[in-house]
């Protein structure tokens, strides 16, 4: 090194005036998701006013500089694709939805975002190949905020809830299911999560309603995320044996549901 030139420094790369830019510190979680709450507050309602590139941009720049220090939100980088994807930027648009999704893989609001955008550049493209026009709306784009989260984060964090994870509330739970047995299939059905097979759910209904809920033996205990029970009734005679079967469950919303239901 010459005689009299300076020593670069740490604090020179960092916060000098050199080319480097300065790097920002990642913030606390909780202030991640305040800042996130706040600033889509307020780009909702500067877009509102406001729908232009300008306003945009503002609302773009703001988003960036989150992203830079809350790299673990899903919500920004699904905000940052609705608004490159709202100026048709889309291989942007596309990014920032694959890097919400890779933070949160069962977001559904960011799937289907993805998904929508990818059925109209399919359909414009096949309008294009057939030379006829196309009416292809944008698909319905939406900020998301901090309470926006993949129905397993929903989940997971109601099923960490210590009023979730009592023996008494699954019991009663059960205690619901097990006399619905004499009710319509509507309301038997409720106690399964969606899309479990209407047979299958129906299936023990007719031997079920005949059994009172003291007589049947239960135990009862909870995974990570779930709940399991075993359930033992009598048999229909002396000359039978018990019938034991394992129920799976998991909350939806408030409630827990079945999701598997399996002889033993």
């Amino acid at each position: 090194m010459e005689s009299g030139a300076a020593e670069e420094t740490p604090a020179d790369r960092v916060s000098g005036s050199g080319a480097e830019p300065a790097v920002t510190a990642p913030l606390d979680t909780a202030v991640c998701v305040s800042r996130l709450d706040v600033t889509v507050s307020t780009l909702q309602r500067t877009l509102a006013r406001s729908p232009s590139r300008t306003a945009a941009r503002s609302a773009r720049d703001a988003l960036r500089e989150l992203a830079d220090r809350c790299e673990h939100l899903p919500q920004i980088h699904h905000d940052l694709g609705v608004l490159a994807a709202r100026e048709q930027r889309l291989p942007e648009a596309f990014g920032h939805f694959e890097r919400a999704l890779a933070l949160d893989p069962r977001a559904s609001a960011t799937l289907e975002a993805l998904r929508g955008l990818h059925r109209r550049e399919a359909a414009l493209a096949y309008a294009r190949a057939l030379g006829t026009p196309a009416a292809t709306p944008m698909p319905r784009l939406t900020l998301q905020d901090s309470s926006d989260v993949g129905v397993d984060t929903l989940r997971a964090r109601a099923a960490r809830d210590p009023a979730f994870r009592q023996v008494a509330t699954l019991e009663y739970e059960l205690y619901a299911w097990w006399q619905s047995a004499g009710d319509d299939a509507r309301v038997r059905r409720s106690h399964y999560v969606d899309g479990y097979p209407r047979a299958a759910a129906l299936a023990d209904r007719a031997r079920d309603a005949t059994i009172p809920w003291e007589n049947v033996r239960r135990d009862i205990d909870f995974t990570a995320e779930d709940a399991v029970a075993v359930i033992e009734q009598p048999g229909t005679s002396d000359a039978t044996d018990p019938v034991r079967r394992l129920l799976l469950l998991r909350l939806e919303g408030a409630r827990w549901k079945i999701y598997r239901e399996t002889p033993l």
